[in-house]
């Protein structure tokens, strides 16, 4: 396996662990899609929990899962009053 691609795959299981995570606390996958932007493929993944709803988007599912995890991270320190 080429060194790129050892990356990709170590990428990919970052992004596996990141929504077994996600489940884990109770979020669940409302939205999965990929698509096209200007030739260059990319990821949107939306989770629920609850009445609340998380999106990110990214080239790969580890960036777009990132994503939700700091924008479920925003809406914590903001419940919490911690980000004011």
């Amino acid at each position: 396996m080429s060194e790129r691609a050892a990356a990709e795959t170590a990428w990919e299981m970052s992004a596996w662990e990141t929504l077994q995570r996600l489940r884990a606390q109770g979020w669940r996958v409302a939205v999965h899609n990929d698509y096209m932007l200007d030739g260059v493929l990319h990821t949107f993944w939306g989770m629920t929990r609850g009445h609340v709803f998380v999106r990110g988007e990214g080239k790969t599912d580890a960036a777009a899962l990132e994503e939700v995890v700091r924008g479920i991270e925003r809406l914590t320190t903001s419940a919490t009053g911690l980000g004011r």
